[in-house]
């Protein structure tokens, strides 16, 4: 039975396996080919408000109880219980602590160097960052270039806080440690894993 607490939650997944197959296929595809974007299938009938379908897909796929998420939301947010409810995920108040960070807002998003890089000996424990943005679209002054790039690709996102890519592009010196990125607007989605070198 669902307690009476969370009967006024939104539904998350129609079909819980069969979509989060089909949106993880999309972040595979998003992380072999950087700056690529690709549309998430309308798998989420109504994400709650302050959530972009893409971003609500991307976190019911990629949440669940072991995994502590940081986010900008505030308390009163209707997406806190939303995403404890259907993905039983820990809120971490530390964003170092947080294995996911989930900015609504990127533009409010902290210094890069607040999130978890990853460590020599592990460094698959890097931090992965979904960024609702205002726009996300190919061209701009962000040229990517590296693992999965045949040719020099460019990306644009708008509403990313100012100096973003100059911390990104440091901490593309430290590789393999880093960040992963997951860029979000509307029903799109463009990934940039930690080996993938930004110039601006």
């Amino acid at each position: 039975m669902i307690p009476a607490a969370s009967q006024h939650l939104l539904p998350g997944f129609q079909n819980p396996t069969l979509d989060a197959q089909a949106v993880f296929r999309v972040l595979l595809n998003g992380m072999s080919y950087p700056g690529r974007i690709f549309r998430v299938p309308p798998v989420i009938d109504t994400p709650p408000p302050g959530l972009g379908p893409a971003a609500a897909a991307v976190c019911l796929t990629l949440l669940d109880s072991d995994t502590p998420l940081w986010t900008d939301l505030d308390n009163a947010s209707p997406v806190r219980p939303w995403l404890r409810f259907h993905c039983g995920c820990p809120l971490a108040e530390d964003a170092g602590r947080a294995h996911f960070a989930l900015a609504t807002e990127a533009v409010r998003l902290p210094a890069l160097e607040a999130f978890r890089p990853g460590t020599d000996e592990a460094p698959e424990t890097a931090a992965t960052l979904i960024l609702q943005v205002e726009a996300l679209s190919a061209g701009g002054p962000c040229r990517l270039s590296g693992p999965g790039l045949q040719d020099d690709r460019r990306l644009e996102a708008v509403g990313l806080p100012p100096g973003f890519w100059d911390q990104r592009r440091l901490l593309g010196k430290a590789f393999p440690l880093g960040l992963e990125f997951i860029f979000v607007c509307g029903a799109r989605l463009a990934a940039l894993p930690r080996s993938t070198r930004v110039d601006v």
